[in-house]
């Protein structure tokens, strides 16, 4: 199996993963024979790679196995539809003040979209699946799955997820908290549906931390990590990130002479 440009592709190559749109449907699934129209269908919506089998004389490499692609196409559609509910609402409100972007986090509407068949309800519970491909596997990469230019943002969001999720089984979080911790980093970039995409870089950084913090406080949950993922996402040990310049010793082995760990490692 090898990784090849949409635009190389020939007609009679076999997908070798399945292809999954941003709207979470499965498009091309694997082992099925690729056609001049559906390479035109890829290139039209952006795809920049997808993964082939081998031919004939060609070794079929297996490469790190990515999650399950039913559950990354689930996933996927919980994050688009809860970021298209929140955009819906936030019509020709961007460019209110911050503070009045902070009243618009906790309003009704927006405290609505945790409830009982809600969008990011619906996120938190693609978490359980994620949370048992990870631990229940003994090798996984979670970042090789085939994105088009739409679904990028989301695939992002479930790459760190695994990696959050790995990252916190090494340093002996509880379940509770990895799964806390897993739905923080699928919606760490939620604040970014607030912002004004013509504000400056360092802005839009400080604001989507801060407005997506202000956001995922409002879940029922009082312990949720969510939110502190949201806020501290962009923090550097160094004390040269955003929003709030903290300064950390995250290792997983640490010298207790230097500043506190940043807290969501912890």
């Amino acid at each position: 199996m090898r990784i090849v440009s949409v635009g190389n592709l020939t007609p009679g190559q076999v997908v070798g993963r399945p292809i999954v749109d941003a709207g979470g449907k499965v498009l091309l699934n694997r082992d099925v024979v690729l056609t001049p129209e559906y390479i035109r269908a890829l290139q039209a919506k952006e795809f920049s790679t997808i993964y082939v089998k081998g031919g004939e004389n060609e070794p079929d490499v297996a490469l790190d196995e990515d999650i399950d692609p039913a559950i990354r196409a689930r996933a996927i559609k919980a994050l688009g539809d809860t970021f298209k509910t929140i955009e819906h609402q936030l019509q020709g409100l961007r460019k209110q003040s911050f503070d009045d972007l902070t009243k618009v986090c906790a309003s009704t509407s927006m405290r609505a979209l945790f409830g009982k068949g809600g969008p990011i309800a619906e996120v938190f519970s693609t978490v359980n699946g994620i949370l048992d491909e990870v631990l229940t596997r003994s090798t996984l990469a979670g970042l090789t799955s085939i994105k088009s230019a739409d679904s990028q943002a989301y695939n992002h969001s479930i790459d760190v997820c695994v990696v959050g999720i790995m990252i916190g089984r090494a340093v002996g979080m509880t379940d509770a908290r990895l799964k806390q911790l897993a739905v923080g980093c699928l919606l760490h970039d939620i604040g970014k549906v607030f912002v004004d995409r013509a504000a400056n870089e360092v802005t839009q950084v400080r604001q989507h931390t801060l407005l997506g913090y202000e956001l995922l406080k409002n879940a029922d949950d009082p312990e949720i990590m969510a939110p502190h993922v949201a806020l501290e996402h962009h923090e550097r040990q160094d004390g040269n990130g955003e929003p709030r310049g903290l300064v950390g010793s995250n290792t997983i082995e640490r010298d207790r002479a230097l500043p506190p760990p940043i807290p969501t490692l912890i």
